[in-house]
């Protein structure tokens, strides 16, 4: 007697399986429409596009960190290099004009070279430098670098009866001497200005 009972109470748990099974599975094979499909697969793309945009921006944002780095380092000044100083003085102002003046040099870790320039303004207005020519030349004559400003910033100016300074890099290919004391410099600069 036991034994029919429980092959009844497993046949009708069995059956309600089944049949819950049934309803289960043509629930989910009912079709979602072709508007929400679109929807979905749209979102889907722009989630896709999204994460791309961000993976990237993360990935030239680390190269440029590493290029940014690299040229510091080239730029750096080179361990135990000479330095040359240089001063304007009284004499060297030239009246009613944009006097400039080599204030330091040094090389850097690649054989580049770091120069600041002083300008005096002889004028009674602002001057922006546009552009400055610099040759560099040691005690014997020869030239140590010769390089120009590409484009100076439209918002450097050199106020009227004033001075300001100017830190001008110069890549390797500009300097042509890299192991100059450099204990005495001539130079030559020549500057493009305008009234502003």
């Amino acid at each position: 007697m036991k034994k029919d009972q429980t092959e009844r109470s497993a046949s009708i748990f069995g059956d309600e399986s089944e049949e819950q099974i049934e309803q289960v599975t043509e629930s989910k094979s009912e079709e979602m429409p072709a508007e929400d499909r679109k929807r979905l697969n749209l979102l889907g793309i722009t989630i896709g596009i999204s994460i791309l945009i961000v993976v990237l921006v993360l990935v030239i944002g680390v190269i440029s960190g590493m290029q940014s780095q690299k040229e510091e380092a080239a730029q750096a000044p080179r361990e135990s290099t000479p330095t040359f100083y240089g001063a304007m003085e009284d004499g060297d102002i030239q009246e009613g004009s944009i006097t400039s003046i080599l204030t330091e040099a040094y090389y850097t870790a690649e054989n580049g070279m770091w120069v600041t320039v002083e300008f005096y303004n002889d004028t009674d207005s602002d001057q922006h430098i546009s552009k400055a020519t610099i040759s560099l030349y040691n005690e014997a004559g020869e030239e140590i670098a010769k390089a120009a400003t590409a484009g100076i910033d439209s918002k450097y100016l050199v106020g009227a009866n004033s001075t300001n300074e100017l830190k001008i890099y110069f890549k390797p290919e500009f300097v042509s001497i890299t192991d100059d004391p450099l204990s005495m410099i001539r130079s030559e600069i020549t500057v493009e200005h305008e009234a502003r």
